[in-house]
């Protein structure tokens, strides 16, 4: 499991996972977790379910993927890469409102770049060159519709401080010249994708070259 950074809408389905993965006959029995702050996160979750996992344990399943043979890599900016599975995992931060990483996957001369959330950055192009599929945050695509229209300014205002314009994904994503572009963290509400369309197109995308 790798985490971008510790927000609510990215961690919050952790501890299902984590014990539901696997308890039972046919459960998970390791486990990689990796990204910021995560030794902070499998510490708090053991330590608060302590109770319930002896539990759990005691049914006869083993404590292996769980509370032995685990594996936990914290994502810093002194510790950001590792090879896992025959696949070169790298990591840079990237701004956001808490330490926040993107990853890069490179396995068999092919790169896979997930951006996690953020804002214009001028490193990120560097990062993802050349990528085959770059996943982007595409939170403010949106035009939060859902919103009352007297409070949707100041939310997307703020969104804005968190979250890259469509002008600047376009940006670093044609610097960057991935391949494919693929925006996903979309907010609530309606998508205009002709508009998208056009601030793509102005930088040298075809339609066929990102999607929603």
């Amino acid at each position: 499991m790798l985490f971008a950074h510790q927000h609510v809408d990215h961690n919050g389905d952790f501890w299902n996972i984590f014990i539901d993965g696997w308890q039972g006959p046919t459960g998970r029995r390791s486990l990689n977790l990796i990204g910021p702050q995560v030794q902070e996160l499998y510490d708090t979750t053991v330590n608060f379910f302590r109770t319930d996992l002896e539990y759990r344990a005691g049914l006869g399943w083993p404590k292996d993927g769980l509370l032995t043979n685990v594996n936990i890599t914290d994502v810093t900016e002194n510790h950001y890469s590792l090879d896992l599975d025959g696949v070169k995992i790298s990591s840079i931060p990237v701004p956001h409102t808490v330490p926040t990483y993107a990853y890069r996957f490179d396995a068999d001369g092919k790169s896979v770049v997930v951006s996690g959330d953020l804002t214009y950055s001028e490193n990120f192009a560097s990062f993802a060159k050349y990528a085959e599929i770059l996943v982007f945050d595409g939170m403010l695509t949106s035009d939060f519709s859902f919103v009352p229209e007297q409070a949707r300014e100041n939310l997307k205002n703020g969104l804005k401080q968190s979250h890259a314009t469509i002008e600047d994904l376009a940006k670093m994503a044609a610097d960057s010249k991935a391949k494919k572009v693929v925006l996903t963290h979309i907010g609530l509400g309606n998508v205009d994708i002709e508009s998208i369309s056009k601030v793509f197109s102005a930088k040298g995308f075809k339609r066929g070259n990102y999607s929603c």
